[in-house]
């Protein structure tokens, strides 16, 4: 990282620095996050009312005598408790997003992750490449005109929190529905949900993040969109839109 940031030019760190800035003022406003809060809550039910409707009307359509349920209530339960039982994984989560900035491997919002060229601390010692007391104050002034980058770290732990319930509630979704598909049932398919959530297969691990980053409305783009997407997340594109 050091000899990255030595790389750079001294018009790439100020746009960082500035960068820097905008985004933790954009985001110092306590409603900005309540919104960011109940969104992806709001996304997170319509996905579960439509589970219940998709489960619902296939059920019907399954006791008139039409094909067996691709999904079913079991499923929706299943998914119900796995956000039930990751609670405190998603708090723990959210805690160590906001304190040490960690996240979830995979699922890394963009605007902190290394898909952003835009550095992290950009005003700092480390982003400034100074020293000594120049150094020291560099390490103030990014502190004091960040807020100590609590906007930044707060919007971590909101999607930390959210990402960690969906990536559980998915695997629950899924193991339940593999296991009705092998026709496990009772306690032999409770085991199998226990086995299939400690253990996942790469594909239904893969597949949880996918639906992780779909309830933050972090979903990769594909076909124009994502040659889009890409152009978004370059140096120029992040600081037109640094949330995309």
């Amino acid at each position: 990282r050091a000899n990255q940031l030595r790389q750079l030019t001294k018009m790439e760190r100020f746009f960082d620095g500035v960068h820097e800035m905008w985004i933790n003022s954009m985001l110092s406003g306590w409603f900005t996050h309540v919104k960011n809060t109940v969104g992806t809550a709001a996304v997170i039910f319509d996905d579960l009312v439509m589970t219940g409707v998709t489960a619902a009307r296939q059920g019907a359509r399954a006791s008139l005598g039409g094909p067996a349920p691709d999904v079913t209530f079991g499923d929706l339960g299943s998914k119900l408790f796995g956000y039930h039982m990751s609670g405190r994984e998603m708090f723990i989560a959210g805690a160590r997003a906001f304190w040490l900035r960690e996240e979830m491997a995979g699922v890394e919002m963009t605007i902190v992750s290394g898909k952003n060229p835009m550095r992290r601390d950009a005003i700092s010692a480390d982003g400034l490449n100074a020293s000594g007391m120049w150094g020291m104050m560099a390490d103030w002034s990014g502190n004091l005109m960040t807020l100590g980058r609590a906007p930044t770290r707060a919007l971590m732990a909101e999607d930390a929190f959210w990402k960690m319930g969906a990536f559980r509630g998915s695997l629950y979704e899924q193991a339940h529905r593999q296991g009705r598909a092998d026709g496990h049932a009772g306690d032999d398919l409770s085991q199998f949900i226990a086995d299939f959530v400690h253990n996942p297969p790469a594909a239904a691990a893969e597949k949880a993040k996918d639906y992780a980053r779909y309830v933050t409305l972090q979903s990769n783009m594909e076909g124009a969109l994502e040659w889009l997407q890409k152009v978004a997340g370059t140096r120029a594109g992040r600081m037109i839109a640094p949330f995309y």
